[in-house]
């Protein structure tokens, strides 16, 4: 009885009694975001949206940019930020909900270049990698000891700079990479991928001041939508294998 008095007063008749602030970045084709930062959908989006049905929860998705979020749900309560790939890194930094699925980190080039890669050694010998502020796939190089990083703002600008010749190479994911350079207004077709170096799952990543009561109710929420084949139907025509 005293648990179930302390669930109700945590969330309510109706659904939550703290709001959530959940936020998300443009990564298509996960989340696509307009020039204004509003949130235009993508199968992340969807993810969540099916969780909160699931759950009855009614907060707005926010788009903003990835660095920003990144900082709020690492410094603000009742902060969830997706999609965010789980690295043991980032481990304490955040609570964590999922799976949702798997990315691989890669390094990628133009078609033009004859660089052949067959190792990390291979790869810090580089004259430059383009990585985005804050984004996983240059936090690990940077955990593996990587000094010729090139940051930039995010991911368009990232492959622009590698065209115009200023990066040998850029990271990316096998999940991302076709969408984000065709957003860039490239052909896929004319880039390739020179070396896989990570495999990392993707999760929901809420700030470690939220209550445990909200993550465990999002945890019964995506298990749920795994369990009645919802999960599985959006992520079909995502290149995650």
């Amino acid at each position: 009885m005293r648990l179930w008095i302390l669930l109700f007063l945590s969330f309510g008749a109706g659904g939550f009694a703290q709001e959530l602030t959940i936020l998300t970045n443009d990564n298509p084709p996960i989340q696509f975001l307009d020039k204004d930062f509003r949130v235009l959908g993508g199968v992340g989006v969807q993810i969540v949206q099916a969780i909160q049905k699931s759950i009855g929860d009614t907060s707005a998705i926010q788009g903003i940019p990835w660095a920003r979020g990144y900082i709020m749900a690492l410094r603000q309560k009742n902060v969830m930020l997706f999609s965010t790939t789980r690295t043991p890194e980032r481990e304490a930094s955040f609570q964590w909900v999922g799976p949702l699925f798997e990315s691989r980190s890669i390094l990628v080039a133009s078609r033009k270049s004859d660089l052949i890669l067959t190792s990390l050694d291979d790869a810090k010998a580089l004259r430059a990698i383009g990585i985005v502020r804050d984004d996983v796939r240059g936090q690990i190089l940077k955990s593996l000891g990587f000094t010729n990083l090139e940051e930039t703002t995010n991911y368009l600008n990232n492959i622009r700079k590698h065209v115009a010749g200023r990066t040998d190479a850029f990271t990316s994911t096998n999940v991302i990479m076709a969408a984000q350079i065709r957003q860039a207004g490239y052909d896929p077709k004319d880039f390739r991928v020179l070396f896989t170096y990570s495999r990392n799952p993707v999760y929901l990543a809420f700030s470690r001041s939220t209550p445990v009561e909200i993550v465990g109710k999002w945890a019964a929420g995506l298990a749920a939508i795994k369990a009645d084949g919802t999960l599985k139907a959006l992520l079909q025509d995502i290149p995650i294998e």
